[in-house]
C-alpha cells in the first residue's frame, strides 16, 4: 500500500473548481468512484503521491 499524502482538502477542492471540473469529471480522469474524491475533498482520506502526481495532469 502507497503512503498518502496529507493535504488540505479545500485546497484539493479548490483546484478541481479552478479547473472547472466535477468530482464526476476528476473521478473518470482518475479512474476512481467519484466517493473517493470527495473523501479527499472532506478530508476523509487523502491521495497517495501517485494520486496527486495523475491529478496534475491533464
Amino acid at each position: 500500500m502507497q503512503e498518502t499524502i496529507p493535504l488540505n482538502p479545500q485546497i484539493l477542492k479548490w483546484v478541481r473548481e479552478r479547473a472547472n471540473l466535477l468530482i464526476e469529471d476528476v473521478a473518470d480522469r482518475m479512474k476512481k468512484d467519484p466517493t473517493a474524491i470527495e473523501g479527499w475533498e472532506n478530508g476523509i482520506s487523502s491521495p497517495t503521491c501517485v494520486q496527486l502526481e495523475k491529478l496534475g495532469c491533464r
